[in-house]
């Protein structure tokens, strides 16, 4: 399954293989979406071997939604607090994100040296 984010809305939600199935024009309302606070800023993810999912988060934060928080849906009203954030001055403002090595899950490269 494939996740992505809409960075205006702050929503990241999940497509299943059916939501891509086919051709053409489609309009999809994925069946789970979490939003996560507006002062986020959602520029880049990376999964890590638990199922969870870092995201960058805010100036000097990034964060960790965890494998439920992900399968469970929330609205802007009621936004998702990521299970864990990590705060540092050294980050700045963080865009793409990537976690090494990748989890052996992924068809990435997942073996140090």
């Amino acid at each position: 399954m494939l996740r992505f984010m809409a960075f205006g809305d702050n929503v990241l939600y999940r497509l299943t293989s059916s939501d891509q199935s086919g051709s053409g024009t489609k309009t999809l309302t994925p069946a789970i979406q979490v939003s996560v606070s507006v002062g986020a800023l959602l520029e880049g993810m990376a999964f890590d071997e638990g199922g969870g999912m870092w995201i960058t988060y805010s100036a000097g934060k990034f964060a960790r939604l965890s494998s439920s928080q992900l399968g469970t849906s929330s609205t802007s009203g009621s936004p998702t607090t990521p299970e864990r954030i990590i705060t540092s001055n050294s980050i700045g403002s963080a865009g793409g994100l990537a976690l090494y090595p990748a989890p052996a899950s992924l068809p990435l490269f997942h073996k140090l040296p």
